[in-house]
């Protein structure tokens, strides 16, 4: 189904499942006829769960993330009572028949997609229908054993072809864990079909090989993805980061054993878990373990809770096995749980409505087809199914906020990544930035959107509420000292940039912000403690501000300051600040008189309407001074007098790009010449309020002005 451009679509997936929930509920309460629902002990187990689930939601840090979450298990619990109702009345489905075809055309949407892709844009899209190449994966691998192990479609060459399609996926992804769910689906096949030994292994070489032959020789050449078959290795990096996961995981279960850090809250706690490890704002949304990542939310009881509804599930499959004279079935059923098992030890399927709804229907047929010898019915009256369709509404607001923001959030997400914030104000404040609270990077979106506002209160009120929404992620915290810091407060800018950069001492934006402030207080101590801390990263923008620091405080040339200069040159040769990072660094301050000087001549010429001859000096003594947005300003503004309109422009997009310090001198100058010369009405007025919030009185008095 369509995502409607909504940033992850895991979330109209939810709302998805949300909306054939109600219709299913809504047609049992017109067809009135009381149907039964046959309850078991997984079904009993997550309820339990989900009622723990709703008691740690009380004591969670953000409650909105919990009442998300916990609409969610609430979703999940409907659908499992539904498709058992739905199920029962099904016994004589051709199953083998049904997800034969399910697969086969999940596959061909697989390369018809791949296909689309790379003729359209020449991208390799290995996502397929879902949302991340695990999830495409697993939701491959979870229904092959169905087409292998049961044997009663008719048009043979239908499976092979299938089974061929899906393995080929498999390898083209080579997701590991899919791999080592194959791997387990091929030895319990030799070990469980009931023919020789030498029959079995040549219908798997069958099943198996065409595929894998057919991407390593065809697939892999056309679509350059052999390197990712090739580098498969049982540990590397991302196995060593999910140990990482998993141990702060248990260290989070250990110190919170009875209610956990609440339902829906791992994504935040995480972060302070593995700050060491956190580049930028990519946090580490999940565990990649199910169950501790659930018992790290809800408590011991809580994980156990969730794993019984499991033991219940391959207890019953062991009851059966001793008594089912056909177990062609149940051998499906165990495998594709098994393989569901190793999906929730090494990802996160709890929260991949894809996968569980596969999950659903593979436990409501074990419950349905082989029905538990002591069970309870419930009678689904109109008054039982009646609650259930409010609290299903219920789910189904929140799943909707959930899409409608993710929807919105795309806008806030690219002006983010650009830091030029001009999408329409009206649209902002059209974003629900309640609920839900954080945004599809654990971002507060309070902070996201204070980005568009320049009155101080409001700002402030949003960066506040921000910090309560996700304390952890910094990114609010550095917006206070930025704003501090370009106010002249410096002892509070200190204060939270200091705060930002020891949470997350890997990221960017803390790291250039803290220099920033510490260069203003001459701190030499603490910029060499910094850059010991950070100085492995290897970031042009770490490297700058660090020598920038160095060169704001008045330091003299090193063999330290040497060795990183030489360093940052050979890095990064095409920059010309390095350069004179060095040249200023051996000179000090004659370097300055020089600039200071060129600055004075480019002022008289300006002045004196030769502006071609100030625009030049003023480039000049830029490049002495890169770090003052002030000397392209001035040379922008040479060019756009002396109707050089073409290098004014470069000028001004150049500050607006690079330059976080800018006084929105160069917003407003672009916007006025857009205007002048283009008649840009909309897009001149939008400049021109991203220069009042930077403080720029012209530009006020250019919109009450020109729009109106």
């Amino acid at each position: 189904m369509p995502a409607f451009k909504g940033v992850d679509k895991m979330a109209f997936q939810w709302l998805y499942l949300n909306i054939v929930n109600l219709i299913y509920v809504v047609v049992l309460i017109i067809q009135n006829d009381d149907k039964t629902l046959a309850t078991n002990k997984s079904l009993t187990s997550f309820a339990a769960f989900v009622l723990m689930a709703i008691v740690c939601g009380f004591f969670a840090l953000n409650k909105t993330e919990s009442v998300i979450e916990i609409s969610r298990y609430i979703n999940l619990i409907i659908s499992f009572s539904l498709a058992l109702v739905a199920l029962s009345k099904s016994k004589n489905i051709e199953l083998s028949n049904m997800v034969t075809y399910v697969l086969l055309i999940e596959c061909l949407l697989y390369y018809l997609t791949l296909y689309y892709y790379q003729n359209t844009n020449g991208t390799i899209f290995l996502k397929g229908i879902a949302s991340n190449i695990n999830i495409q994966a697993f939701s491959i691998v979870i229904k092959l054993p169905w087409v292998l192990f049961i044997e009663k479609n008719k048009k043979y060459w239908i499976k092979n072809v299938t089974i061929w399609l899906a393995v080929s996926i498999l390898f083209v992804i080579s997701s590991r864990a899919s791999l080592l769910s194959l791997g387990l689906i091929s030895i319990l096949y030799l070990v469980w079909q009931k023919t020789s030994f030498k029959e079995k292994i040549r219908q798997l070489i069958i099943s198996l090989v065409p595929g894998i032959l057919g991407t390593v020789v065809l697939l892999n050449p056309i679509l350059k993805t052999g390197e990712k078959l090739q580098n498969i290795s049982i540990i590397n990096e991302s196995s060593l980061t999910r140990l990482s996961f998993y141990k702060e995981a248990l260290n989070s279960i250990i110190s919170n054993p009875l209610l956990g850090i609440g339902t829906g809250n791992w994504k935040l706690f995480s972060i302070e878990a593995h700050k060491e490890l956190v580049n930028g704002y990519t946090i580490p949304y999940h565990a990649h373990n199910d169950f501790l990542q659930i018992s790290a939310e809800t408590g011991i009881i809580g994980g156990l809770l969730y794993i019984l509804v499991f033991f219940f599930a391959f207890n019953h499959i062991r009851n059966q096995w001793n008594i089912s004279k056909n177990k062609t079935i149940l051998k499906a059923i165990t495998v594709s749980l098994l393989v569901y098992l190793i999906d929730a030890n090494l990802n996160f399927p709890i929260s991949r409505p894809m996968i569980q709804v596969q999950l659903i229907l593979i436990l409501g047929l074990l419950f349905s087809k082989y029905p538990p010898k002591t069970t309870h019915s419930i009678k689904l009256n109109r008054g039982i199914l009646s609650a259930v369709l409010v609290i299903l509404l219920g789910s189904t607001f929140y799943s909707f906020k959930v899409y409608d923001s993710f929807k919105l959030q795309k806008f806030l997400l690219e002006d983010f990544g650009s830091q030029k914030f001009d999408t329409e104000l009206e649209l902002i404040e059209s974003i629900d930035y309640n609920t839900p609270n954080i945004g599809a990077t654990a971002l507060p979106i309070k902070a996201m959107i204070a980005n568009y506002y320049s009155q101080d209160s409001l700002v402030t009120s949003l960066l506040d509420q921000a910090i309560k929404d996700n304390p952890f992620i910094k990114y609010p915290q550095t917006l206070k000292s930025i704003r501090y810091r370009t106010a002249g407060n410096i002892d509070s800018a200190l204060v939270y940039a200091k705060e930002a950069f020891y949470g997350l001492p890997k990221n960017e934006l803390h790291i250039v912000n803290y220099f920033s402030v510490l260069s203003l207080l001459k701190d030499s101590l603490e910029i060499d403690k910094v850059y010991e801390k950070i100085k492995t990263m290897n970031s042009k923008n770490v490297a700058n501000a660090y020598l920038l620091s160095q060169v704001s405080i008045g330091r003299s040339m090193n063999k330290k300051l040497e060795r990183v200069t030489n360093e940052a040159i050979k890095l990064y040769p095409e920059e010309e600040k390095f350069k004179l990072y060095k040249l200023r660094l051996l000179n000090g301050d004659s370097i300055l008189r020089i600039a200071n000087n060129l600055f004075e001549e480019a002022t008289a010429d300006f002045e004196a309407g030769n502006f071609k001859k100030s625009a030049h000096s003023y480039l000049e003594a830029s490049k002495i001074l890169p770090e003052d947005p002030a000397y392209l300003e001035n040379a922008g503004h040479a060019y756009y007098l002396n109707n050089q309109n073409n290098k004014a422009l470069s000028m001004f997009d150049s500050v607006i790009n690079h330059y976080s310090n800018g006084t929105g001198k160069a917003e407003y100058l672009k916007g006025l010449m857009l205007y002048e010369t283009k008649g840009v009405v909309n897009e001149a007025c939008d400049l021109f309020q991203r220069a009042i919030r930077k403080g720029n009185e012209d530009a006020k008095k250019a919109q009450n002005l020109l729009c109106k």
